[in-house]
């Protein structure tokens, strides 16, 4: 089974006006996340989720499966943006040992 991670950093909610942890939590929606057409084509509706926050002092993570991919718009270079959306997400104890090595895009796939 694949898995897909999509950080939500705390810093840069203020920053940039993304969207939170907690709001991702509650909507059930990863707001424009920069995914390769690549790794695109290995996801399966079905396959785990992973929300975290690594940001110092707000380290969370919650879990869930991917129920679509919505295309959302594009990056200045034409990687493809999308909506992740996701269903029964649970909030489970943090830690780093499994969610791979997170893109600048702030994503993962394994």
């Amino acid at each position: 089974m694949t898995t897909l991670v999509i950080h939500h950093p705390e810093e840069e909610v203020a920053a940039n006006q993304k969207k939170s942890f907690s709001i991702c939590c509650s909507t059930g929606i990863g707001q424009g996340f920069a995914i390769s057409k690549a790794k695109v084509a290995i996801l399966k509706l079905g396959d785990k989720v992973v929300i975290l926050c690594n940001t110092k002092g707000f380290e969370r993570r919650a879990e869930g499966v991917l129920d679509k991919l919505i295309h959302s718009g594009a990056t200045g270079s034409g990687l493809k943006r999308y909506d992740v959306y996701i269903k029964n997400i649970s909030q489970v104890g943090y830690h780093r040992s499994d969610f791979g090595k997170l893109t600048h895009n702030g994503i993962a796939v394994f």
